[in-house]
């Protein structure tokens, strides 16, 4: 009696055993066969994801790797002069310069741009030769104020769109000004900059080049070239 459960229990035993090995035959077979692929194809899902997600012109700079944050951050800002009275508008365009390398436009920034923009690059009226003396006085101011910001642009397109955003009109055609200018459109003054703008910042360029009718502005057109340089209205194909 106990000798046949002895043989039962090793019949059991060795079916145990060699179905245990079928098994792990089999996930081993399986593994061989099928988990190579598997990372391969894991592998090269983040690779894709990776290159997508750093190359998408519609994501900001500052999710992008470290590689890419540590090469924006070593780009040069203005650097500040002797002057006092220069380093006060120096530090309020450094400022923005820093946002807009980090986050970009904001919503407050569209909002002054669509005040501003026309102003700089829509057509210029002419002053009628019989307006009032404070009329004349306007135009005047509004000419001057055009040409500084005319002439910022001209030495750099990333540094004008900093000085737009932080000096009003009336502010850029004060005689205290003039100096800040001069520093500025200095050659060693304003190296390129890399800016975070948006595909939906593009967008609001081009729509609000549309709706103030400065599409043909030689300044627009070239602004756009230099801060975005996939080209214009490139978001559409």
């Amino acid at each position: 009696m106990h000798e046949r459960i002895g043989i039962r229990q090793r019949h059991i035993s060795l079916h145990e055993t060699l179905t245990h090995s079928r098994r792990r035959r089999l996930t081993d077979l399986y593994l061989s066969a099928f988990y190579p692929a598997f990372i391969l194809f894991h592998f090269l899902s983040l690779h894709f994801t990776s290159l997508h997600f750093i190359y998408h012109p519609s994501v900001p700079a500052h999710l992008l790797g470290m590689d890419q944050a540590i090469d924006s951050e070593a780009d040069p800002l203005i650097p500040l002069s002797s002057d006092a009275e220069v380093n006060k508008y120096l530090v309020k365009i450094n400022d923005k310069l820093k946002q807009l390398k980090t986050i970009g436009l904001t919503k407050n920034d569209h909002k002054i741009l669509e005040k501003r923009l026309n102003f700089v690059w829509g057509e210029l009226k002419e002053t009628d030769p019989h307006a009032s003396d404070p009329d004349k006085l306007k135009a005047w101011r509004h000419t001057r104020a055009r040409e500084i910001y005319t002439n910022i642009q001209d030495a750099n397109d990333h540094m004008f769109l900093a000085l737009i955003l932080v000096i009003s009109p009336s502010e850029s055609v004060k005689t205290s000004f003039q100096n800040v200018v001069n520093y500025l459109v200095h050659p060693s003054n304003n190296k390129p900059y890399q800016l975070n703008l948006s595909s939906a910042d593009k967008m609001f360029f081009e729509s609000t080049s549309v709706k103030q009718d400065f599409t043909g502005s030689r300044h627009f057109l070239r602004f756009i070239e230099a801060v975005f340089p996939q080209g214009l209205f490139s978001h559409f194909w």
